[in-house]
């Protein structure tokens, strides 16, 4: 036997055997990823992934899973995202301001339980269809909150000094809090029943269940990050736009950051599961302007006197780099990235060499913070994930070039372009130099152009083509030899019968998602 008091008074008591006490709780509380899957009839059922981490300006999920919630069928509840150290704005436990969108406030989100939940709904292209009528399993969620989260700031100013504090700190954690005003919650444990008065909010520290202790903790990172959609994702946030004289979703969005030293390559395919594609090395050199010639006769072997020093080229037809001061004076500068012009040549007693010698200018000599941003691309790329219409295969190998490194826009959509081929034949002959020159292209520097080998024939040519325009390569030139003058989209361009050049990536198409700023041409 037991007996419970409901107050002070004594008398006021029952007795039992056996009391059960139903009250809505939390089961389980986490940061997650949408993950959607392709049925054998073809309908598609969601679930959501524990992640420990994601990056800094990142869209993410919150999942509360309850229990006994027929008591707050109706309710709304708030989630806050707070820090857990003091890593990220120097206070902990404190309550973020973030992106506000639909559902939110900027300090807290709203939500109902709900078997159709409203965030696996598409807010963002009222014309496209409502993606939750697709998904077979909704009532898996009748007692699930979710929440979509943008993790950035309202401002920019403030995304800048969360991006030091992170790059300063390096471990910076975040928890989330739950709130209701109506009714309490609880975690699933056993309590008194005294205690059903007390818990209007709770707290959670990320990546554990709510019954067990802190095993981990949920990790904020800086990174720039790439969000790359397929073109029919209704999931899509980034709007559309006129390109190449139809409107369109826009293909490209980007998380920017200046403490960033990597950048991380993220597709959505089209069923919206995203996909990290790679993570490539940061380096910011000096901008450079388009090459040029230095002597009349492609086979002029002397170079101009007057260099500071030489020094061995990166490789593939690049032999010799020859460093120039603003005067052609002979002092050494600490910084070779910072010489008013470098000359670059083949091997003069080389095999069928006749490049020549070609000349790379600053092209803001007497601005000093005139940056590039440049990316080590991997030693080919291999990502194949999914099949059928939701495959994501990236794929190309290099042929004789030590070309890798791309500017950090351009190549998300050289990425773009190889998930939109699906091919395993896309040969690169070569970006720019870690210096931003391109020997022996005077048309590289900087990274912002892409040479492949031709494909086969015309129509996988064209194909490729139409995916290098579908991602905001806006010079495509090419050769007179074969069939390539039938190139829908291209320009007539001495010297590439051996090579097709997508050049002059527009930065100006992607989308900032976390703020505008100016961005590298």
């Amino acid at each position: 036997m037991g007996t419970a008091w409901f107050n002070e008074d004594p008398d006021i008591r029952t007795e039992f055997k056996n009391l059960n006490i139903i009250t809505p709780h939390i089961e389980a509380a986490y940061f997650a990823k949408k993950v959607v899957t392709r049925q054998e009839n073809n309908e598609l059922s969601v679930s959501f992934e524990r992640i420990p981490r994601t990056f800094l300006g990142r869209d993410t999920y919150v999942i509360i899973k309850m229990a006994n919630t027929s008591q707050v069928r109706n309710e709304v509840f708030k989630l806050s995202i707070l820090t857990e150290n003091k890593n990220l704005t120097g206070t902990a436990d404190q309550v973020l301001t973030l992106e506000e969108t639909d559902q939110s406030d900027g300090n807290a989100y709203s939500t109902r339980l709900s078997t159709d939940p409203e965030v696996l709904r598409n807010p963002t292209n009222p014309n496209s269809p409502v993606i939750a009528s697709l998904y077979n399993n909704l009532d898996d969620f009748e007692d699930t909150l979710i929440y979509k989260i943008p993790l950035r700031p309202r401002d920019r100013a403030t995304f800048d000094t969360w991006a030091t504090n992170i790059y300063k700190n390096n471990l910076v954690h975040l928890q989330f809090r739950l709130e209701s005003d109506a009714y309490m919650l609880h975690k699933k444990t056993e309590i008194a029943y005294s205690t059903l008065l007390a818990a209007k909010s709770l707290t959670f520290k990320p990546d554990t269940d709510t019954s067990t202790s802190l095993t981990s903790h949920f990790t904020l990172q800086n990174s720039i990050v790439y969000e790359i959609y397929h073109p029919d994702n209704v999931f899509n946030p980034l709007g559309t736009h006129t390109h190449n004289g139809e409107v369109v979703n826009k293909r490209i969005g980007k998380v920017d950051n200046n403490e960033a030293t990597q950048a991380t390559y993220i597709f959505h395919n089209l069923i919206d599961n995203e996909y990290e594609i790679c993570t490539c090395d940061i380096s910011k050199v000096r901008r450079r302007d388009d090459g040029e010639k230095v002597n009349p006769s492609s086979l002029e072997t002397n170079v101009p006197l007057g260099y500071a020093e030489s020094r061995p080229a990166a490789g593939g037809d690049a032999m010799t780099n020859y460093y120039y001061n603003h005067n052609n004076e002979s002092t050494i500068q600490a910084n070779l990235q910072d010489y008013y012009y470098i000359l670059t040549r083949d091997d003069p007693n080389g095999i069928n060499k006749d490049y020549g010698i070609r000349r790379y200018k600053l092209l803001n000599p007497n601005n000093s913070n005139d940056l590039v941003s440049l990316v080590r691309m991997p030693d080919d790329l291999n990502f194949d994930e999914a099949v059928g219409e939701d495959r994501v295969y990236a794929a190309f190998t290099y042929r004789n070039t030590q070309r890798r490194f791309c500017h950090v826009d351009c190549f998300a959509g050289f990425i773009g372009v190889l998930i939109q081929l699906h091919r395993d034949d896309i040969i690169c002959t070569g970006m720019c130099f870690g210096d931003s020159t391109s020997y022996p292209s005077v048309t590289h520097p900087n990274g912002d152009s892409v040479d492949t080998t031709y494909l086969a024939n015309l129509q996988r040519e064209q194909l490729k083509v139409n995916a290098f325009r579908d991602h905001y390569f806006t010079n495509i030139l090419r050769g007179s030899a074969s069939w390539y003058p039938n190139l829908v989209g291209t320009r007539l361009s001495a010297g590439h019968n051996d090579h097709l050049h997508a050049g002059d990536f527009s930065s100006n198409s992607v989308v900032i998602l976390n703020g505008e700023e100016q961005q590298d041409e």
